[in-house]
């Protein structure tokens, strides 16, 4: 399954698992519950680069909802994504679009853990 089979789907919950065995605030991993795939986003600690996981076993839906930056953004579908590769070939970051064509979350790959970002839609 390919990254633009979430796309048109509406994004019904996310779940955000942090590092248990540190007690760092690290993201090991990114979930996202879609209407029909879960996406599991988390990073190859050897490589630092992103691993795309789907599935479409829509059992471990989890009905609790985190307060989270991404929040927002449920119950929008997903128009756009990108997956782009660094100069040494490494897929450390994703992009997802929900409003329209333009840029809304950036998850970075860094130091073994993910980055979440807010991107600003502001024309300059």
């Amino acid at each position: 399954m390919e990254v633009n089979n979430i796309e048109g789907q509406k994004l019904f919950n996310v779940e955000l698992v942090y590092d248990k065995e540190t007690e760092s605030n690290f993201l090991d991993k990114i979930i996202l519950y879609f209407e029909e795939t879960v996406l599991t986003v988390r990073v190859d600690i050897d490589y630092d680069e992103i691993i795309l996981e789907y599935s479409e076993n829509l059992s471990d839906y989890k009905s609790y909802k985190q307060n989270n930056i991404l929040s927002k953004y449920i119950n929008q579908k997903v128009v756009f994504t990108w997956k782009c590769v660094n100069y040494k070939e490494y897929f450390d970051i994703f992009i997802l679009a929900f409003k329209n064509c333009l840029p809304d979350i950036l998850i970075y790959s860094t130091g073994s853990s993910l980055d979440i970002f807010e991107l600003n839609q502001t024309k300059i």
